[in-house]
């Protein structure tokens, strides 16, 4: 199980990378910089090696409320 939970760890570090990486203009500068700030909260918990108690909750909502507001200020409709 935990090898699964830092696998994850490290899938999406991966694909913030990529989206940071491949932005067409569709990023502001301060959603770089969110982005940014999700993966080295996920790199120092990976550096941690929490293992016993699996990824905290409060870790996850973070990183799920700066992704909320990363794609929240996309208007999408402008890059279909």
């Amino acid at each position: 199980m935990e090898k699964q939970n830092f696998k994850a760890i490290d899938d999406l570090v991966l694909g913030i990378e990529l989206i940071v990486l491949k932005n067409r203009g569709s990023l502001s500068n301060d959603d770089v910089v969110l982005l940014q700030s999700c993966n080295v909260k996920l790199k120092e918990f990976k550096k941690l090696k929490k293992r016993e108690s699996g990824i905290p909750k409060e870790l996850i909502a973070d990183i799920i409320s700066i992704m909320l507001r990363v794609f929240a200020s996309i208007n999408f409709d402008t890059i279909l």
